[in-house]
């Protein structure tokens, strides 16, 4: 066997061997010499390499001596049918080389291409001669379609020694082949599509060139060939039992309404003759069966006028024009309805445009007046032949139908209300089922209680009749009785329907319906006469009935999460109740236990939600500190001592840290172990010092509390809101005074101060001034508000170069926006203005050991009283270069000024009174001199 293997194992070690790579070199263990042949070489060679990588070099197509091989993904030589990139190769089971040409494999024949060695699919040319391979490169014997047309790929010798699926040579002629029949011109092409051989019409597919037969649908319409001959066939055909017409001339199939040979016939969208009666373009015509009427044929419309016709059970209506009729018709003045879509005659019942109708089920009239049908009394308009429903008045009687239109016995609802439609001769004869008159009166029927007012209608709703109270069901005006629920609440009534209250015994058990509360009946804890009773939900006791009383004695009860607890004689109790040594408190209207926070009698307390135990002493609900007093229970507010202690409760009873007003003033109620491990929330000892709490300042004084109100510490002013004894910031008007404290340090501004970058003026004892004052770069004028450009109040506004009288004072500012002081001169005169408050100087002034004498500032001209008597105030240069206004030395003489005159004496003072002058006597005003 090894021996037919030597060329392809020499050829298989030899390119191994030859490889000059170190990694790509085989090695094998020759120690098992048994097995030492090539081929098991040749199969288990490996690659040595430490990465475990493949063999590159022996991947895909190889040639070795001239022949090709095939290396898998694995390296491993490839054999018999393999796909490679989408193409078929076929490489020798023994020796693994590429086989090319033709090749029979599992008995079927390929044929692989000498060049590329990929089996060949489709129409092929070999050696000159056409061949077909499917798509799996298999060759194929039969009709395939080539570039040129469908040709016969025929066996072996079937024309001149043709070889095995070649493509022969077929002309004018046909070919039957499995079954299926082609014909081929003159071209040994198979023809396609609609082809007249020999006078007569076939068609070939087009896909495939088979000739067509028995029915088929081509561009939508449908023909018949000849299963034998394949020939197109016309006229009347018979196929499968069904009557089709072709036409003579296209041989297309008839449907619809047709007219052959001047008969009228119909066909179906399958193009079969229909018999029966169908709608056509010009009404619904009767086609009938063979031979109906004078020798029809099958399927013709025939004559049919003015009678009924009866076909497969269906009642139809031909006219005088022999179309069936449809829709509502009168036939010898009875009434009729035609289906619109089918012409068949209405029968039995009948819903036409929502309304209900009979129709005879024999001859199919519509029913009219009173009829009974299958024991029911109906009712059918004589107009319209609807049947009546609801309620209806015939001939001047009310009665009632129902929705599906059969009389009523009983009390029903009309228009108006209910009425009681009764038996025949129920009252004066009446009618079966006509409304009778029943007034202020009660009716029983089949065991049901009516009430009918004045006006003949039963009553519904609550009533109260002959000072009976009753409830009549709205929907049907059925008096209640016994147990009811009416809007989800429970009521009792007698049999009678009357409505009952307070302890009622239904079978044993003992209920109670609320007098007070429109008699509905009661659940949970009711009070009833004899106290607060436990009326309970079904099955909340031995399988108690919903509402049933039930015994409790001594024990809590929670319902809908309230708790109740009943005593001895199973009532619940209310008020105050020591229960096991607990407190509660039970609701006094609904005997509930107080749970969580109530206020009772003015007084808050705070109750355990799942005990409802009263708390009390210190206790932490929410987060929050309380204190409840162990006698009463009462929650602590406002300033408390306990045991010794000093605490403060909000109104809410929070114990507070902080500072709060107690009876003798604000005290620190601190946190635990702020002063001498005090207890949380004490009141400590603060003396003499500040306290910045919470951002918030307070000062305490040698008597441990808070000061409140304008205060001077430390030769600081501060003021400590009355309310709270917190220290104040920013600005503030107490008392009618506006004053600023400090942002930071709380302490009141005095003197000039700058507040976001505006100038005020604040007093020593801290009052905002407003007028003028002097700042650090000289004086400036400290104006009400909106004085000048919405200025604050209080605020420095620019003055420029003009006057300001304030208080009858008057001041100048300059181009620098400050009141000027000492000598100005102003518009070429000269004022004096003071240098400590910068006023324009008025009255006598000695400035430079000169006297003056000014009025707002300006130096006045003339004789004025100084302090020493009257003075010459002097225009400028009168003596001695004096300066304007300066008071001169006038000594022993007169002055003429102004048409007055005065005189100096030897101390330069103008002289008052009586005087004697060089022996004359004069009078000078003391006043005025």
């Amino acid at each position: 066997e090894e021996s037919n293997k030597k060329i392809l194992q020499k050829i298989r070690i030899k390119g191994i061997l030859s490889n000059t790579q170190s990694f790509n070199k085989m090695s094998i263990d020759f120690k098992d010499i048994k097995k030492l042949s090539l081929g098991y070489i040749m199969s288990n060679f490996k690659s040595f390499n430490s990465e475990n990588e493949l063999d590159r070099d022996h991947l895909g197509f190889k040639i070795i001596d001239n022949k090709t091989y095939y290396y898998d993904e694995d390296s491993k030589l490839v054999k018999g049918l393999i796909n490679i990139n989408n193409s078929l190769f076929y490489f020798d089971p023994i020796e693994f080389n590429l086989v090319t040409g033709w090749q029979t494999i599992n008995g079927k024949k390929y044929y692989f291409d000498i060049n590329t060695g990929a089996a060949l699919t489709s129409y092929k040319i070999i050696n000159g001669k056409h061949f077909y391979f499917n798509n799996d490169g298999v060759m194929q014997l039969g009709v395939f379609k080539g570039p040129d047309g469908f040709e016969y790929f025929a066996p072996a010798n079937t024309q001149n020694n043709n070889i095995e699926g070649q493509a022969i040579v077929y002309q004018s002629k046909f070919l039957t082949l499995n079954g299926k029949k082609y014909y081929f011109d003159n071209d040994s092409k198979a023809v396609t599509g609609w082809r007249i051989i020999n006078n007569e019409k076939y068609y070939f597919n087009p896909d495939n060139a088979i000739a067509a037969v028995g029915l088929q649908v081509i561009d939508n319409n449908k023909y018949y060939f000849n299963p034998d001959t394949a020939i197109i066939s016309k006229g009347w055909q018979t196929v499968n039992g069904s009557r089709y017409y072709f036409d003579t001339d296209t041989a297309i199939a008839f449907n619809g309404y047709k007219t052959i040979d001047g008969k009228h016939f119909y066909f179906d969208s399958d193009c079969v003759v229909k018999i029966g009666v169908f709608s056509t373009s010009n009404g619904f015509e009767y086609f009938a069966p063979a031979n109906t009427y004078n020798n029809n044929i099958e399927g013709q419309a025939i004559v049919y006028q003015s009678k009924f016709l009866t076909l497969n059970g269906k009642k139809y209506y031909f006219d005088n024009n022999s179309k069936a009729v449809t829709g509502w018709q009168t036939i010898d003045s009875k009434k009729y309805y035609f289906n619109t879509n089918t012409a068949e005659a209405a029968t039995g019942w009948q819903t036409i445009d929502g309304k209900k109708y009979y129709f005879n089920t024999n001859t199919a009239e519509a029913a009219t007046g009173w009829q009974t049908i299958d024991g029911k009394k109906y009712y059918f308009n004589t107009n319209t032949a609807i049947a009546s429903t609801g309620y209806t008045i015939i001939n001047g009687k009310h009665f009632y139908f129902n929705t599906d239109g059969i009389m009523q016995i009983g009390v029903f609802k009309g228009p108006n209300g209910f009425e009681y439609f009764a038996p025949a001769n129920t009252d004066a004869n009446n009618i079966e089922g006509q409304a009778i008159l029943y007034q202020n009166e009660f009716l029983t029927l089949n065991g049901k209680k009516y009430y009918f007012g004045s006006d003949s209608k039963a009553v519904t709703g609550w009533r109260i009749i002959n000072n009976k109270k009753y409830y009549f069901n709205p929907n049907n005006a059925i008096a209640a009785i016994h147990l009811c629920t009416i809007n989800n609440d429970k009521y009792y009534f007698s049999y009678d329907g009357i409505l009952q209250n307070g302890y009622i015994t239904i079978e044993r058990n003992n209920f109670y319906f609320d007098a007070n509360n429109e008699s509905k009946m009661v659940t949970g804890v009711f009070k009833g006469p004899n106290g607060f009773e436990y009326f309970a939900p079904a099955n909340t006791h031995n399988n108690n009935i919903e509402g049933q009383a039930i015994v409790y004695q001594n024990k809590f009860l929670t319902l809908n999460g309230k708790k109740y607890y009943f005593d001895n004689d199973s009532k619940a109790v209310t008020g105050w109740q020591t229960i096991d040594g607990k407190k509660y408190y039970f609701n006094l209207n609904t005997a509930e236990a107080a749970t969580g926070w109530q206020t009772i009698d003015g007084k808050k307390y705070y109750f355990n939600l799942n005990t409802a135990e009263a708390a009390t002493g210190w206790q932490t609900i929410d987060g929050k500190k309380y204190y409840f007093n162990t006698n009463t229970f009462i929650a602590s507010t406002g300033y408390t001592i306990i045991n010794g202690k000093h605490f403060y409760f909000n109104t809410d009873g929070i114990m507070q840290i902080g500072v709060f007003k107690g009876p003798n003033g604000f005290e620190y109620f601190a946190p635990a172990n702020t002063h001498n491990n005090n207890i949380e929330g004490q009141a400590i000892l603060y003396q003499n010092k500040f306290l910045t709490l919470n951002g918030k300042k307070y000062y305490f004084g040698s008597d441990s509390k808070a000061v409140t109100g304008l205060r001077t510490i430390d030769g600081k002013k501060y003021y400590f809101n009355t309310n709270t004894a917190v220290a104040v910031t920013g600005w503030q008007t107490i008392n009618g005074k506006k004053y600023y404290f400090n942002t930071n340090t709380s302490i009141a501004s005095t003197g000039y101060t700058i507040i976001s970058g505006k100038h005020f003026y604040f007093n020593t004892d801290g009052i905002m001034q407003i007028g003028v004052f002097k700042g650090p770069d000289g004086f400036e004028y400290f104006a009400p508000a909106n004085t000048d450009a919405n200025n604050i109040e209080g605020q420095a506004i620019r003055y420029q170069n003009r006057f300001l009288y304030l208080h009858d004072n008057i001041y100048y500012f300059g181009n620098n926006s400050k009141a000027a002081t000492g000598w100005v001169t102003i518009d070429g005169n000269r004022y004096y203005f003071e240098p400590n408050t910068a006023m324009g100087a008025n009255g006598y002034k000695t400035i430079d050991n000169k006297n003056f004498y000014f009025r707002n500032g300006l130096p006045q001209i003339g004789v004025f009283k100084g302090s020493n008597g009257f003075e010459y105030f002097a225009p400028a240069n009168t003596d001695a270069n004096n300066i304007e206004g300066q008071a001169i030395r006038y000594q022993n003489r007169f002055l003429h000024l102004l048409g007055k005159i005065y005189y100096f004496g030897n101390n330069s003072k103008a002289v008052t009174g009586w005087q004697t002058i060089n022996g004359k006597v004069y009078y000078f005003m003391p006043d005025t001199a």
